[in-house]
């Protein structure tokens, strides 16, 4: 679990709205590592954040797991 599809994974991922991006950039985010997070923390695989005017792709994440109130994407998630 939580590998791409060659069965590794790379653990790179990105936030839909990275400081410094033009508005109307596109976001892509694939082959993502696995994310865990414990008491009340926030893992994260896929893209989260304020969403841009451009498009946001999302592809072969990997597995996101929180415990203890925690939470988790390993999709996309946006304010």
């Amino acid at each position: 679990m939580g590998a791409g599809r060659d069965g590794r994974g790379i653990g790179v991922a990105l936030l839909a709205a990275l400081p410094g991006l033009p508005p109307q950039a596109n976001v892509r985010v694939s082959n993502t590592g696995r994310a865990m997070a414990g008491r009340g923390g926030r893992a994260n695989s896929g893209a989260s954040g304020k969403a841009p005017q451009g498009r946001i792709q999302v592809d072969w994440t990997g597995e996101a797991e929180a415990s203890k109130s925690g939470e988790a994407n390993s999709g996309v998630e946006l304010d």
